[in-house]
């Protein structure tokens, strides 16, 4: 929850834990086949509030300051669930993992072999348009085309723009390199609402390093300079 907040913050609400209030419509997963209607939508558009979640650490409580918000973080909770399970691996004394859980994965190494070699998916086509070679760290990747259904030649996926409650415009997928998983799966559906622009000029200014490959709606490729400069070979 604490990670969730703070990329929204980060994103200004491109990330939006807020979102689970649109399952009321949607679907508990962000699609079931139907469309609802625009008006609908509209009516919990101003449930969407991440600044409206109330977090107490210290009491390992989380709340809402308003009746009718509902919490969804399922853009951050697999990032998260893979950093601990990669903890729970390096204490036990593995010295080489790979840990995979749909679009989200760490790697890690302490034997200074070679990179582990991690393929980045054509959103369109059974095909790799790029491979990631990582020592230590996070890839995670945010789509359109795992979870979607077609309506009238539109697609619609299960990522929706907390700003119209629609799946978000703009981009077909976004493949993010981190050094911290939950940061990484946070960050990758960020990038993915804001577009490639907006999402890589976000990433510019981290104080931390993020890597990041952007394919725009029409097909176009953008990299951060790190991923461009290294030819497709990053480690963050």
């Amino acid at each position: 929850m604490r990670e969730a907040l703070r990329v929204a913050a980060l994103s200004d609400g491109a990330f939006n834990p807020a979102v689970g209030v649109f399952a009321r419509v949607w679907g508990p997963s962000g699609e079931k086949g139907e469309v609802p209607p625009a008006a609908e939508i509209k009516k919990l558009l101003p449930y969407v509030d991440f600044r409206g979640i109330l977090l107490r650490e210290h009491e390992k409580k989380a709340g809402l300051k308003r009746e009718g918000m509902a919490i969804n973080l399922g853009g951050v909770a697999k990032g998260y669930i893979v950093s601990k399970a990669a903890s729970i691996l390096e204490k036990t004394g593995v010295t080489k993992a790979i840990i995979h859980a749909g679009g989200d994965m760490t790697v890690f190494q302490r034997n200074g072999e070679a990179p582990f070699i991690v393929g980045i998916q054509h959103p369109r086509e059974k095909k790799l348009i790029g491979e990631v070679r990582l020592y230590n760290g996070a890839v995670a990747t945010s789509g359109d085309y795992e979870r979607f259904f077609i309506k009238d030649d539109v697609r619609y996926h299960h990522i929706l723009d907390p700003e119209t409650g629609f799946p978000s415009k703009g981009v077909q997928g976004v493949t993010l390199i981190a050094k911290d998983p939950t940061e990484a799966d946070a960050l990758s559906t960020a990038v993915f609402v804001l577009g490639a622009e907006r999402g890589l000029a976000m990433l510019a200014r981290l104080p931390f390093r993020v890597e990041a490959v952007v394919i725009s709606a029409d097909g176009t490729m953008h990299y951060t300079p790190g991923t461009r400069a290294r030819s497709r070979s990053i480690s963050p």
